[in-house]
């Protein structure tokens, strides 16, 4: 789990964001290979607008 927050400074022209994650790890076959997945939801507003949108990613590591 993660949790993320970034609050520019006054004058900064960009806009607030959160992020929130969730992810998990597999490793099979005695460490070769690996798989990785998250999934979350990130967020950037200011005081005139928002927008936030769901993010995700898999991926696949192989090992000799």
């Amino acid at each position: 789990l993660r949790y993320s927050s970034v609050q520019p400074e006054k004058g900064s022209p960009l806009k607030n964001q959160r992020e929130v994650l969730v992810g998990i790890n597999k490793y099979i076959n005695k460490h070769r290979i690996k798989l990785q997945g998250h999934i979350g939801y990130q967020s950037s507003f200011d005081s005139v607008s928002s927008r936030g949108w769901f993010i995700g990613m898999f991926q696949v590591e192989f090992g000799i």
